[in-house]
């Protein structure tokens, strides 16, 4: 329940996962220009390129799907797995995310 992710955009062409706990460690904030709301929440990850950290002012939390630690999911061009360690999503680029309370990563 601390980790939020959803199929986002007009063609559904990003995957938006905003973890609960924050980003840890917290990023340095983007620049004024780029972003003027709430940043550290997450991560949204294009279907071709490298991720992005989240500079929002809202949330997709409060999903009712639950992807169970061990299982896949797959979708658009996206896959996610979910572990006891945190959750790897990645695109059909090979670019993609490490989500955890303890720590984030993006390769």
């Amino acid at each position: 329940g601390n980790i939020y992710c959803a199929l986002v955009g007009e063609k559904q062409n990003m995957l938006r996962c905003e973890i609960r706990s924050m980003l840890n460690p917290l990023p340095p904030q983007p620049y004024r220009g780029y972003c003027q709301f709430d940043w550290g929440a997450g991560l949204l990850l294009p279907r071709q390129g490298k991720p992005e950290i989240l500079c929002i002012s809202d949330t997709i939390g409060g999903s009712n799907y639950t992807l169970n630690y061990g299982k896949t999911w797959e979708n658009a061009g996206f896959k996610c797995l979910s572990q006891k360690a945190g959750l790897k999503c990645t695109n059909s680029s090979g670019r993609g995310f490490f989500l955890s309370r303890e720590k984030w990563l993006i390769f």
